[in-house]
C-alpha cells in the first residue's frame, strides 16, 4: 500500500515537473497572438516610409523596436515547441539547451512535414486551419512527453538557458528588428515568391508539390527541397499569406545554425564571450551577403529564397557533422535524412565527406571509414524510399529543378579562369580560414571538416554558371573546422586579428545604400488579375496564365534586364497584383481571351489568355524604365551572364566543355 502511494506521488511530482519545464514555452509563446496582426500593422508603417531611408527608422519605433521583438520571440517560440519538446521526451541522459534545440530543429521539421501533409487531405475542414495545426502538434508532442512521464522516467534536466539566451536568442532577435524593413516592406523577387506560393500550397491543397499543369512554377519543391517550403507553413498559418512568413525562417535557420556550431565547441568555451562574438561576426557576414546579394533577380535578394534553404541546409550539415564526431549513428543517420530533403546541395556535401575523411588521414582509415559509408547509404536508401513513397501518396511527381538532367546541364561547362570566385570566401568572416594554415596542428575530425568546406569550394567554383549562394557551404564549413579545433581560450593577440578580420568582412559585406528594393512591387501594383480565377484555391491554372505577364516585361533572364528594360518573375508580379495598396488604378491586364476590358488594346495573346494595356504609351515608358540596384557590394554580384549562361560564355580561353571533351576520348556519343 506504501509502495503504491509512493509510486503514486513519483509520478506525480514527474508530471508537475514536466509542466514547470514547459511553463517558459508558455510564457515565451504568449506574445504569438500578435502574429495575425504584425503584418498589417508593418504594411500601414511600410506605407508612410521612405523606400531610400527604410533601415533604423524612427516613424513608429515602439512598433519596430518593442512590439515587434516581442511577437518574433513568440512566433519562434511557438512554432519551435513541438520539436523541442519531443527533443526532451526522447533525451536521454543530462541535455544541453544547444543539444536540445538542433535535435528539436530536425524532430520539429519532420512533424511540420507530417501535419502538413495531414493538413492537406483535412484542408476542408475549418477546425484545421490555421494556428489549429500547431496546436495539434503541440498536442502530440506533450501527449508524448507526458506518456514518458507517467513510466515513471522524467525527462532529463536542461541547463544553460540564460546563456542560450545570450548567445542565439539574443543575436537572432536583434537581427530580426534590424532587418524589419526588407522582411516586411521590401519587394519580392521570383524565388522568394516561388517559396511563398510553395508554403501557401498546404493551406490549400493536399499536396507539397505543384501540378505539372502549373507550368515551371511545378519544377520547386522536389522531394529534395520539401521541407524549405514546408518549413514556413507554420508561419502562414500564424501570421497569413505575407511573404514575411518565409522570410522569418531565414532568421529561425539562423539561430538553429548557431545552436548547431555551438555543439562542435568544448562545453567549457562554449560561453566564452570572445569565442562567440567571433561566431557571430562570421555568421553576420554570411547573412549579409546571402541575404542582400544572393540572387537571380537584379534589383533585391529575398531572404525566403535561396538564403534561408541555405542556411537551414548548412545548419543541417553542421548538425550531421556533430553526429559523426561523436559517433552517434542513429542520430547520424536522421540528420542526414531529413537534410536530404531540404537541398539537393545536401547530396554532394555528403557524398564528399568519405572523401574529405580520407585526406584528412589517409587510406588507412578502417573501419570507421566502412561505418561512414553504411551510416550514409541507409540514409540515401531511406531518401530515395521517400521519393517513392510521395509520388504514390500524392499521386503525382515531384518537382524536376534539381533532377539529374538539369544538374548534369549545369556540369557541362567549366571554367578556369575566374579568380573573384576567391573573394567569395570573404562573407565567411576570413579568420575561420587560418585552419587551412595549421592542418597538421588540429584533428582530424577539425582536419576532415575544412576538407569539406574546401571540396565544395572547387567544385562550385569551377562551375561556369553559378551563383553566389552555391557558396554557402565555403562559408561556413570552415567556421565549423575553426571551432571544432579550439582547444583553450583564444590567445589575445590571435584575437585582436580574428576581431580585425571579422570587422573587415562585415563592412565589406554591409549593402553600400540603406535602401529597400520596391520594382517588382511597383510593376506588380499596374496588373489587373482579377480575370484569372482560381488562385484562392492554389489552381494550376491561375499559375500557368502567369506566363502571359512576360508580354509585358521581360523575364530576369533576358539579355536587355537591367540595363535597357525593366524586368522580373511574374511570380513576383503575381504576388504584388492581388494585394494592392491604396488600390491603384490599373494600367495592365491578364484576363481570358475575349474578355478584355473594354478601350483595352491586346498586345499578346498567349493560349487562353490575352494580356491588354489601357495606355501603350504610358506602358512603354515603364517598360524601358532601369531601375536601380538595392543589392549587396560590387564583389559578391555574380555577372548576369554568369547566373543565366550568356552567349559566348562557353568559348572563354578557360572553359572545359566535358560534353566535347567526352566526345574526343570516345566516352560519349555525338
Amino acid at each position: 500500500m506504501a509502495e503504491g502511494v509512493r509510486s503514486s506521488t513519483s509520478r506525480r511530482s514527474a508530471f508537475l515537473a514536466c509542466l514547470g519545464a514547459l511553463l517558459p514555452l508558455v510564457i515565451l509563446g504568449l506574445p504569438a497572438w500578435l502574429a495575425s496582426s504584425l503584418d498589417g500593422r508593418m504594411q500601414l508603417v511600410g506605407l508612410r516610409i521612405d523606400p531610400e531611408r527604410a533601415f533604423f527608422s524612427l516613424d513608429t519605433p515602439v512598433l519596430l523596436y518593442a512590439v515587434l521583438p516581442l511577437a518574433l520571440l513568440g512566433i519562434f517560440t511557438l512554432v519551435t515547441a513541438p520539436g523541442l519538446i519531443m527533443a526532451r521526451a526522447l533525451a536521454r541522459g543530462p541535455c544541453d539547451l544547444d543539444r536540445l534545440v538542433v535535435n528539436g530543429m530536425f524532430l520539429g521539421l519532420v512533424a511540420t512535414a507530417g501535419y502538413g501533409a495531414l493538413g492537406g487531405w483535412m484542408h476542408d475542414d475549418e477546425t484545421f486551419r490555421g494556428a489549429g495545426t500547431l496546436v495539434l502538434a503541440v498536442s502530440a508532442a506533450l501527449a508524448l512527453l507526458v506518456l514518458k512521464t507517467s513510466a515513471g522516467q522524467d525527462p532529463p534536466p536542461g541547463s544553460g538557458g540564460r546563456a542560450f539566451g545570450l548567445a542565439v536568442v539574443f543575436p537572432v532577435l536583434l537581427i530580426a528588428t534590424l532587418s524589419a524593413p526588407k522582411i516586411f516592406w521590401e519587394q519580392a523577387t521570383g524565388d522568394g515568391a516561388h517559396s511563398f506560393e510553395a508554403a501557401r500550397l498546404l493551406l490549400h491543397g493536399r499536396s507539397p508539390f505543384f501540378p505539372r499543369a502549373a507550368g515551371a512554377i511545378a519544377n520547386y519543391p522536389g522531394v529534395s527541397s520539401m521541407l524549405s517550403g514546408l518549413q514556413a507553413v507554420p508561419f502562414l498559418s500564424l501570421m497569413g499569406e505575407t511573404i514575411a512568413a518565409p522570410r522569418l525562417t531565414m532568421l529561425l535557420n539562423l539561430g538553429f545554425l548557431a545552436a548547431a556550431l555551438r555543439l562542435h565547441l568544448a562545453p567549457v568555451l562554449r560561453n566564452r564571450l570572445s569565442i562567440n562574438l567571433l561566431m557571430w561576426g562570421a555568421l553576420v557576414a554570411t547573412y549579409l551577403a546571402l541575404g542582400w546579394s544572393a540572387s537571380y533577380d537584379a534589383y533585391s535578394a529575398d531572404l525566403a529564397l535561396p538564403a534561408s534553404q541555405d542556411l537551414l541546409l548548412l545548419a543541417g550539415v553542421v548538425a550531421t557533422l556533430d553526429a559523426w564526431r561523436r559517433r552517434e549513428w542513429m542520430r547520424f543517420c536522421g540528420f542526414c535524412f531529413v537534410t536530404l530533403t531540404v537541398s539537393p546541395g545536401a547530396a554532394l556535401l555528403l557524398i564528399f565527406l568519405p572523401l574529405a575523411r580520407v585526406l584528412a588521414s589517409g587510406p588507412g582509415t578502417g573501419a570507421a571509414l566502412v561505418r561512414l559509408v553504411f551510416a550514409l547509404g541507409v540514409a540515401f536508401a531511406l531518401h530515395a524510399g521517400l521519393a517513392w513513397f510521395a509520388t504514390r501518396y500524392w499521386g503525382q511527381e515531384a518537382g524536376a529543378e534539381y533532377q539529374s538532367r538539369a544538374m548534369l546541364s549545369r556540369l557541362r561547362y567549366l571554367d578556369f579562369g575566374d579568380p573573384r570566385r576567391w573573394l567569395w570566401l570573404i562573407p565567411g568572416g576570413l579568420f575561420p580560414l587560418a585552419v587551412y594554415f595549421r592542418l597538421c596542428r588540429i584533428g582530424v575530425e577539425a582536419r576532415t571538416i575544412a576538407g569539406l568546406g574546401a571540396l565544395s569550394f572547387v567544385f562550385y567554383g569551377l562551375l561556369i554558371r553559378t551563383n553566389l549562394h552555391y557558396f554557402a557551404p565555403a562559408m561556413v564549413l570552415p567556421l565549423t573546422a575553426w571551432l571544432a579545433a579550439r582547444k583553450g581560450p583564444l590567445p589575445r593577440r590571435s584575437a585582436c586579428w580574428s576581431f580585425a578580420l571579422v570587422i573587415v568582412a562585415i563592412g565589406l559585406c554591409v549593402p553600400k545604400e540603406p535602401r529597400i528594393a520596391t520594382v517588382s512591387r511597383d510593376l506588380g501594383q499596374t496588373i489587373d488579375l482579377e480575370g484569372v480565377p482560381g488562385y484562392e484555391e492554389a489552381s494550376a491554372e491561375s499559375f500557368l496564365a502567369l506566363d502571359a505577364l512576360y508580354a509585358f516585361f521581360p523575364p530576369d533572364h533576358d539579355h536587355d534586364v537591367p540595363d535597357k528594360l525593366v524586368g522580373g518573375s511574374s511570380l513576383a508580379w503575381n504576388y504584388h497584383g492581388r494585394r494592392k495598396v491604396d488600390d491603384p488604378e490599373a494600367l495592365l491586364g491578364l484576363a481570358r481571351r475575349g474578355q478584355e476590358r473594354p478601350g483595352w488594346e491586346v498586345v499578346q495573346v498567349s493560349g487562353d489568355w490575352a494580356a491588354a494595356v489601357e495606355d501603350r504609351a504610358a506602358w512603354m515608358r515603364l517598360r524601358r524604365s532601369t531601375p536601380r540596384s538595392a543589392l549587396g557590394p560590387a564583389f559578391l554580384r555574380v555577372p548576369r551572364e554568369r547566373l543565366f549562361m550568356g552567349r559566348g560564355l562557353e568559348d572563354g580561353p578557360w572553359v572545359v566543355d566535358l560534353k566535347r571533351l567526352a566526345r574526343r576520348m570516345g566516352l560519349a556519343d555525338r
